[in-house]
Protein backbone atom coordinates (compact mmCIF):
# COMPACT_ATOMS: atom_id res chain seq x y z
CA UNK A 1 0.00 0.00 0.00
CA UNK A 2 2.72 2.27 0.98
CA UNK A 3 4.76 1.78 -2.61
CA UNK A 4 1.29 2.06 -4.49
CA UNK A 5 1.28 6.13 -2.73
CA UNK A 6 4.80 6.54 -3.89
CA UNK A 7 4.59 5.52 -7.09
CA UNK A 8 0.79 7.78 -7.05
CA UNK A 9 2.74 10.17 -5.58
CA UNK A 10 6.25 9.88 -8.59
CA UNK A 11 3.49 9.46 -11.97
CA UNK A 12 1.10 12.15 -10.97
CA UNK A 13 -2.81 11.94 -10.87
CA UNK A 14 -2.62 11.51 -14.72
CA UNK A 15 -1.10 7.99 -15.42
CA UNK A 16 -3.47 5.06 -14.60
CA UNK A 17 -2.07 2.64 -11.55
CA UNK A 18 -3.68 -0.98 -10.96
CA UNK A 19 -2.61 -2.41 -7.70
CA UNK A 20 -2.14 -5.88 -8.15
CA UNK A 21 -4.62 -8.06 -6.16
CA UNK A 22 -4.48 -11.58 -5.12
CA UNK A 23 -7.74 -13.59 -4.84
CA UNK A 24 -8.36 -15.11 -1.47
CA UNK A 25 -7.96 -18.41 -2.69
CA UNK A 26 -4.34 -17.80 -4.32
CA UNK A 27 -3.37 -16.10 -0.90
CA UNK A 28 -4.39 -19.43 0.54
CA UNK A 29 -2.33 -21.57 -1.89
CA UNK A 30 0.79 -19.46 -1.45
CA UNK A 31 0.31 -19.67 2.11
CA UNK A 32 -0.03 -23.55 2.01
CA UNK A 33 2.40 -23.93 -0.57
CA UNK A 34 -0.37 -25.27 -3.00
CA UNK A 35 -1.82 -27.83 -0.69
CA UNK A 36 -4.82 -25.16 -0.19
CA UNK A 37 -6.88 -28.03 -2.66
CA UNK A 38 -6.08 -30.97 -0.83
CA UNK A 39 -7.15 -29.14 2.26
CA UNK A 40 -10.74 -27.88 0.94
CA UNK A 41 -11.72 -31.01 -0.18
CA UNK A 42 -10.36 -32.70 3.16
CA UNK A 43 -11.67 -30.17 5.71
CA UNK A 44 -14.20 -27.59 4.15
CA UNK A 45 -15.47 -25.41 7.00
CA UNK A 46 -11.55 -24.84 7.86
CA UNK A 47 -10.97 -24.06 4.68
CA UNK A 48 -14.55 -21.08 4.88
CA UNK A 49 -12.99 -20.16 8.36
CA UNK A 50 -9.94 -19.35 6.54
CA UNK A 51 -11.16 -17.97 3.29
CA UNK A 52 -12.95 -15.33 5.30
CA UNK A 53 -10.31 -13.67 6.96
CA UNK A 54 -8.21 -13.60 3.61
CA UNK A 55 -10.94 -12.04 2.11
CA UNK A 56 -11.80 -9.38 4.99
CA UNK A 57 -7.73 -7.99 4.60
CA UNK A 58 -7.65 -8.28 1.50
CA UNK A 59 -10.92 -6.45 1.17
CA UNK A 60 -9.07 -3.33 3.34
CA UNK A 61 -5.96 -3.48 1.61
CA UNK A 62 -7.47 -3.07 -1.68
CA UNK A 63 -9.26 -0.17 -0.04
CA UNK A 64 -6.59 1.12 1.45
CA UNK A 65 -4.84 1.08 -1.87
CA UNK A 66 -7.12 2.91 -3.40
CA UNK A 67 -7.06 5.40 -0.62
CA UNK A 68 -3.44 5.61 -1.61
CA UNK A 69 -3.50 6.16 -5.40
CA UNK A 70 -4.12 3.47 -7.19
CA UNK A 71 -6.65 3.73 -10.09
CA UNK A 72 -8.08 -0.05 -10.13
CA UNK A 73 -7.42 -3.58 -9.42
CA UNK A 74 -5.19 -6.07 -11.21
CA UNK A 75 -7.38 -8.56 -9.60
CA UNK A 76 -5.35 -12.54 -10.01
CA UNK A 77 -6.72 -15.58 -9.77
CA UNK A 78 -4.53 -18.75 -10.05
CA UNK A 79 -6.85 -21.15 -8.98
CA UNK A 80 -9.51 -20.48 -11.20
CA UNK A 81 -8.49 -23.74 -13.78
CA UNK A 82 -9.59 -27.01 -14.27
CA UNK A 83 -6.10 -28.02 -14.04
CA UNK A 84 -6.59 -26.91 -10.06
CA UNK A 85 -9.85 -27.74 -9.28
CA UNK A 86 -13.44 -28.13 -10.24
CA UNK A 87 -15.87 -25.74 -11.60
CA UNK A 88 -18.07 -26.67 -8.68
CA UNK A 89 -14.62 -26.40 -6.20
CA UNK A 90 -14.29 -22.59 -7.52
CA UNK A 91 -18.14 -21.99 -7.02
CA UNK A 92 -17.56 -22.49 -3.62
CA UNK A 93 -14.00 -21.92 -2.48
CA UNK A 94 -13.49 -18.95 -4.83
CA UNK A 95 -16.72 -17.08 -6.13
CA UNK A 96 -18.01 -15.94 -2.89
CA UNK A 97 -14.40 -14.81 -1.53
CA UNK A 98 -13.34 -12.76 -5.18
CA UNK A 99 -16.55 -11.51 -5.58
CA UNK A 100 -16.45 -9.30 -2.30
CA UNK A 101 -13.28 -7.85 -3.01
CA UNK A 102 -13.45 -6.99 -6.52
CA UNK A 103 -16.73 -4.70 -5.33
CA UNK A 104 -14.87 -3.62 -2.88
CA UNK A 105 -12.32 -1.86 -5.16
CA UNK A 106 -15.38 -0.83 -7.10
CA UNK A 107 -16.82 0.84 -4.10
CA UNK A 108 -13.76 2.69 -3.40
CA UNK A 109 -13.52 4.36 -6.63
CA UNK A 110 -12.03 1.43 -8.69
CA UNK A 111 -11.97 3.59 -12.09
CA UNK A 112 -10.73 -0.28 -13.81
CA UNK A 113 -10.11 -3.27 -12.58
CA UNK A 114 -8.68 -6.46 -14.76
CA UNK A 115 -9.60 -9.87 -14.18
CA UNK A 116 -6.29 -11.84 -14.57
CA UNK A 117 -7.03 -15.78 -14.75
CA UNK A 118 -3.57 -17.64 -14.18
CA UNK A 119 -3.16 -20.80 -16.35
CA UNK A 120 -4.59 -23.72 -18.70
CA UNK A 121 -8.08 -24.45 -18.66
CA UNK A 122 -9.47 -21.53 -17.07
CA UNK A 123 -13.17 -20.57 -16.09
CA UNK A 124 -12.45 -17.73 -17.89
CA UNK A 125 -16.42 -17.33 -18.94
CA UNK A 126 -17.43 -17.39 -14.84
CA UNK A 127 -14.70 -14.88 -14.02
CA UNK A 128 -15.82 -12.27 -17.28
CA UNK A 129 -19.04 -12.06 -15.10
CA UNK A 130 -17.47 -10.07 -12.16
CA UNK A 131 -18.95 -7.02 -11.96
CA UNK A 132 -17.62 -3.44 -13.56
CA UNK A 133 -14.10 -5.62 -14.68
CA UNK A 134 -12.68 -6.39 -17.79
CA UNK A 135 -11.35 -10.27 -17.68
CA UNK A 136 -7.67 -11.20 -19.13
CA UNK A 137 -6.42 -14.75 -19.87
CA UNK A 138 -2.43 -15.05 -19.34
CA UNK A 139 -1.63 -16.59 -22.75
CA UNK A 140 -3.70 -17.77 -25.67
CA UNK A 141 -2.85 -21.38 -24.46
CA UNK A 142 -5.57 -20.83 -21.67
CA UNK A 143 -8.50 -19.42 -23.44
CA UNK A 144 -11.47 -20.96 -23.74
CA UNK A 145 -12.02 -22.91 -27.02
CA UNK A 146 -14.65 -20.63 -28.84
CA UNK A 147 -12.53 -17.81 -28.96
CA UNK A 148 -9.27 -20.23 -30.48
CA UNK A 149 -7.33 -19.51 -32.36
CA UNK A 150 -8.49 -16.81 -34.30
CA UNK A 151 -7.47 -12.78 -33.86
CA UNK A 152 -10.03 -10.28 -33.40
CA UNK A 153 -9.40 -6.24 -33.96
CA UNK A 154 -8.85 -4.57 -30.47
CA UNK A 155 -11.97 -2.42 -29.63
CA UNK A 156 -11.66 1.34 -30.05
CA UNK A 157 -9.84 3.88 -27.36
CA UNK A 158 -12.20 4.68 -24.93
CA UNK A 159 -14.24 1.65 -25.14
CA UNK A 160 -13.07 0.23 -21.82
CA UNK A 161 -14.50 1.01 -18.26
CA UNK A 162 -14.46 5.27 -17.98
CA UNK A 163 -12.03 6.22 -20.36
CA UNK A 164 -9.24 4.10 -20.44
CA UNK A 165 -8.32 2.62 -23.59
CA UNK A 166 -8.64 -0.90 -23.97
CA UNK A 167 -5.73 -2.85 -25.36
CA UNK A 168 -4.49 -6.05 -24.74
CA UNK A 169 -0.95 -7.64 -26.02
CA UNK A 170 -1.95 -11.25 -25.63
CA UNK A 171 -5.08 -12.98 -24.61
CA UNK A 172 -8.90 -12.53 -24.26
CA UNK A 173 -10.67 -9.33 -22.65
CA UNK A 174 -14.07 -8.73 -22.12
CA UNK A 175 -14.82 -5.17 -21.04
CA UNK A 176 -17.62 -5.68 -18.41
CA UNK A 177 -20.43 -6.23 -18.95
CA UNK A 178 -18.86 -9.54 -20.95
CA UNK A 179 -20.59 -7.77 -24.39
CA UNK A 180 -17.44 -9.10 -26.65
CA UNK A 181 -13.87 -10.78 -26.50
CA UNK A 182 -10.67 -9.31 -27.49
CA UNK A 183 -7.75 -10.48 -29.06
CA UNK A 184 -4.21 -9.24 -30.20
CA UNK A 185 -0.74 -10.09 -31.31
CA UNK A 186 0.36 -6.54 -31.70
Amino acid sequence: VTACGVVRDMLGPDVPLLQTVFSPLTIANKLSEGRIIDHLRENPDLIHETLSVIRDVTIEVTKASMAAGASGVFFASQCAATDVMTREEYDTFGVPYDLPVVEAANGAGSEFSLIHIHGANTFFELLAGYPDAATAAMVAATMPAPWQPEVVPVAEEGSGRGAWPTRWRAGCATPGPRDRCLRTND
